[in-house]
């Protein structure tokens, strides 16, 4: 922090009151995720992530997500994943959350012993018993269609589609939808990036903000998105996942879950005007001039 600045305007009030609800006022808290954000900077109530470091040592992460409904979300569905994957829950406060920081290394994202343990994180997750109000969900097309059209419209406004682009896409994706598919948690985020292995070599998760509840296919999808395996990594990464999990919502429909995922991220990406925002929709485009064209 700029020691000349009073730290509650850097990183904003509430982060600041939740970081001192552990008993004593950080030392220092140090930006390590400035996410894209429309709420404005840190300082502002835009989405953020801070290492705080205490005088005696101790170490959190600060993080205000998104919006209040983002973080209750994420209170909720942590109790689905495995704990031991997941850095502690110190204390939460509105939109903020404080856990334990992890100390760890980068994991190397071509160990097969890193792709087994991911998979079976991941299948787990996806055959946990779900909440009450979610066990009678069935997908339907309907559910991701609003999504899509908006995704895909809001981008031909910005010129980043064509019209006609947009109408052999919606098109396309209307014929391949699943009639159905079962509620799962999803992490919608499994990425090395988002990994980190703790001292006592334990993988863990150290970034859950996109944690819901929706179609196993659309989490699959968002891994092979963010995770690029080749053929050998993938099949041991599904090996794993199949001891928990059915990968066929997925590879019944991989088609329609990959154009979801890569229109998805054009989106965020063009929206936000990101590094390279425009690789997903070349990859889409790629796939919408392949077979079933």
């Amino acid at each position: 922090m700029d020691s000349d600045l009073d730290p509650r305007v850097q990183v904003g009030e509430d982060l600041w009151a939740l970081a001192c609800s552990v008993g004593q006022e950080p030392m220092a808290m140090k930006l390590v995720t400035p996410l894209p954000s429309r709420g404005g900077p840190a300082s502002s109530g835009g989405r953020a992530a801070f290492r705080v470091e205490y005088g005696d040592g101790l170490r959190l992460k600060a993080r205000r997500h998104r919006d209040l409904e983002t973080a209750q979300r994420v209170l909720a569905l942590r109790r689905f994943v495995a704990s031991r994957h997941l850095p502690a829950m110190v204390a939460s406060q509105g939109a903020c959350h404080l856990t334990e920081w992890i100390e760890g290394d980068s994991p190397d994202p071509d160990d097969p012993k890193l792709l087994a343990t991911a998979g079976a994180l991941l299948g787990r997750m996806h055959q946990v018993d779900m909440l009450p109000e979610v066990q009678g969900y069935r997908f339907d097309y309907r559910h991701w269609g609003g999504r899509i059209r908006r995704n895909a419209e809001q981008l031909l406004e910005v010129g980043a589609l064509s019209g006609a682009e947009v109408e052999v896409l919606l098109g396309r994706l209307e014929r391949q939808a699943p009639s159905h598919s079962e509620p799962v948690v999803i992490h919608a985020d499994l990425a090395p990036d988002n990994l980190v292995v703790s001292s006592g070599g334990e993988l863990m998760l150290v970034d859950n903000e996109n944690l819901a509840v929706d179609a196993p296919g659309f989490d699959l999808a968002r891994t092979w998105y963010r995770w690029p395996m080749n053929e050998s990594r993938s099949a041991a990464f599904l090996s794993a996942y199949r001891e928990h999990g059915d990968p066929g919502p997925f590879l019944g429909f991989a088609e329609f879950w990959t154009m979801v995922v890569l229109l998805e991220a054009g989106h965020f990406r063009v929206l936000r005007d990101t590094p390279d925002a425009t690789a997903p929709l070349d990859r889409l485009r790629a796939l919408m001039a392949g077979p079933g064209a």
